[in-house]
Order: C-alpha cells, then structure tokens, then sequence
C-alpha cells in the first residue's frame, strides 16, 4: 500500500497542479440545485471526496483529478443550455380566448459582454467566465443569459 501512494505521488502531484479550482468551486454551486444539472455536479464532488479519501492502493486520485475538468465544463454547458432552453419557451397562451391579456412590462435594457481567451488559455480561463456569468446571474436573477463562442479571425472579427 505504502509502495503505491510512494509510486504515484508525482502523477497525483501533477494532477492536483492542474485542477482548475475555480471550476470545482462552480461545482459545489451547482449542487443540490435539485435537478439533473446539480444531480450530475453533486455525483462529481461525491466522486472526488471518495477518491480523495480513499486510500491509492483502493481507489487512484490521479484519474479523478485529470477527468474533473471535462466533466465540470459540461455540467456548465448543460446549465448553459438549459438557461438557453428557457430562453426561447414562447410564452404561455391565455387561459380564456377572449380573457384580456395584460400588458407586455418594457423590456428591460439588454446587458452585453464579451470576452476573448486564447485556445491555450482556455482551460485556465473558462473557470473565471463562468464565475463573471453566476456573479451577474445572482445580481440579476430575474434575467435571461445567452452564452456563446466563435473563433476570431486575424482581423479581429
């Protein structure tokens, strides 16, 4: 048992240098949301701990560690999805055919913000991004966020 916690020490050293815990941190957000999303978030903490826990002759961390930042990147791209989804629900019809229908409340002004990232950086900087996106989500809770990506060309645009 000693022998292999000694022989994995630089793999699980390495792959703890490449966590990216701010993405970790959106995890612990999203679980116990009480949906698929904070099912699948709650599923990858409890994964870690076990991992993390458990002796290296049992279970390997390493592993765990390097899967983390795909699997978190898409629990973020299916919340991203699913607040996409709500987004394009067309709005309920009335109850009555001739029931009034109320006013339409003006529509709020429509925040935009972009930002660019290397595709080298990308994995050291999603994790920042998506806390800009939670952090202006919990300003505004009532708002409707769309998230998107193209590739830059060389001009810029």
């Amino acid at each position: 048992m000693l022998a292999a916690t000694i022989t994995s020490a630089d793999t699980v050293l390495s792959a703890l240098n490449t966590v990216q815990w701010t993405l970790l941190e959106s995890m612990r957000q999203f679980a116990g949301r009480g949906d698929e999303i904070g099912d699948r978030a709650t599923r990858l903490l409890d994964e870690l701990t076990t991992a993390a826990t458990a002796d290296e002759f049992t279970r390997q961390l390493a592993p765990v560690l390097t899967g983390l930042f795909q699997r978190a990147v898409a629990i973020v791209n299916a919340a991203a999805e699913q607040a996409a989804a709500q987004v394009d629900k067309p709005a309920p019809a009335p109850e009555r055919p001739n029931a009034p229908v109320a006013p339409t409340p003006k529509r709020q002004p429509v925040s935009q913000s972009a930002t660019r990232v290397s595709a080298s950086s990308i994995e050291r900087d999603l994790p920042r991004v998506a806390n800009e996106i939670r952090d202006y989500a919990r300003r505004n809770p009532g708002a409707q966020i769309e998230v998107s990506w193209h590739v830059v060309g060389e001009d810029g645009y």
